[in-house]
């Protein structure tokens, strides 16, 4: 978890306590925080799709560009992001071949065209109590030299999206508000603020299709029903369309294509779920089977497909032309148009694949946080209707 969050549950960083309003995730699909499993069992045996540790360590947001993986690693004590780090590995093999400084704080990996920047903090107290500003760093994507920090105003949680055609967005996450400002990946500087004025919540998840030209933005529901989802012009930020999802969880994971909207998320301690929408219209279609006629659930119709239910704090993303879904408890894989899973399993022994399914040549790689043992990056061998051609 990230500075913003005040937990209910403890983690495995035992720093921090949650509530039902607070961020879960970080904004960018893919994040995984270590913590203690409801449904999983770190006992000697088989992991599912065979996975195998091979960078011991605490990660996030594990991705591919310009050839090699990257991803965020923790301190290995003490107040785990006060000692983040970015790590660039070797596809076929994993092996870390450059390692950055110590950046405090930092939020996934992002590039935009051929930069690659983060959010983070400028510094992070030994005791974690004192946290500071926002900033925004550039390193070089094949030394991870910092390069420039730029500091942002922004006083919330700050993430980025970028896109390979050179966008990038800041989004800055406040208590009560949901901040979109366009940022010139050359500079790190402000090109221009929203155009769109989100309602007066906090915002829990967004993400580029695959395109990059659509980006989405979910809104929390804190004093509503429903929450809010949100389809914007990719470059400009200009509203596209509005709609609104039942409010069953605190949801921050979204993967997007041209046609369809994941989501999944989840309450610390129980299930987890994994919504479709189509994009146009910007439609609910598909949950998982827990969530119909629960707290209001969508009324899918007769043909109505019904998705398979997860551990808590589901992970959503997209790689190789497959949805790709990891939890503390059950992990899957989709065709991104379809409304059934082309595997899913659930995992009883360690290592157990929380997040960041990515698909890189013929190796398949993903991020295992379940304490000791089992954290890492982890190579995997999915079933046969998942498994790279």
């Amino acid at each position: 978890m990230h500075r913003s969050a005040e937990y209910s549950w403890t983690l495995s960083t035992g720093r921090r306590r949650i509530t039902r309003t607070s961020v879960l995730w970080t904004l960018v699909a893919s994040i995984s925080v270590p913590a203690t499993s409801l449904t999983a069992s770190a006992a000697m045996g088989q992991p599912v799709w065979g996975a195998r540790i091979v960078d011991q360590g605490t990660f996030s947001s594990l991705v591919t560009s310009r050839g090699s993986l990257y991803a965020v690693r923790y301190a290995a004590s003490g107040p785990l992001e006060r000692g983040t780090q970015v790590v660039r590995l070797d596809p076929h093999s994993g092996k870390i071949v450059a390692l950055s400084v110590v950046l405090p704080g930092l939020y996934a990996p992002v590039f935009a065209g051929k930069t690659l920047w983060l959010s983070g903090v400028t510094y992070y107290s030994k005791n974690a109590r004192h946290v500071g500003p926002p900033v925004l760093d550039e390193l070089n994507p094949l030394t991870l030299k910092k390069e420039k920090g730029v500091r942002t105003n922004h006083l919330g949680q700050v993430s980025l999206l970028g896109t390979a055609e050179g966008t990038l967005w800041e989004i800055s996450r406040g208590e009560y508000s949901c901040t979109l400002r366009c940022i010139n990946p050359s500079n790190g500087l402000i090109v221009s603020t929203d155009q769109t004025k989100f309602v007066k919540e906090p915002c829990e998840g967004s993400v580029f299709n695959t395109s990059g030209k659509d980006l989405y933005v979910a809104i929390n529901a804190t004093t509503r029903t429903n929450a809010a989802i949100y389809e914007l012009n990719g470059q400009r930020g200009a509203l596209i369309a509005r709609s609104t999802i039942p409010n069953v969880a605190n949801f921050t994971s979204m993967a997007a294509t041209s046609k369809n909207l994941w989501i999944a998320g989840g309450d610390p301690g129980s299930q987890g779920f994994l919504l479709d929408m189509t994009t146009a219209p910007l439609k609910l279609v598909a949950e998982s089977s827990f969530l119909k006629g629960d707290q209001g659930g969508a009324k899918l119709g007769p043909k109505g497909y019904q998705l398979p239910t997860f551990g808590q704090f589901p992970v959503v993303n997209f790689s190789s032309n497959r949805i790709w879904v990891a939890s503390d408890g059950g992990v899957a894989c989709l065709f991104p148009g379809s409304k059934n899973a082309l595997a899913h399993a659930e995992q009883k022994y360690a290592p157990i694949i929380t997040s960041s399914f990515v698909v890189a040549g013929r190796s398949t790689w993903a991020i295992a946080n379940f304490g000791s043992p089992g954290n890492g990056i982890v190579r995997l061998s999915p079933s046969s209707p998942c498994t790279p051609q």
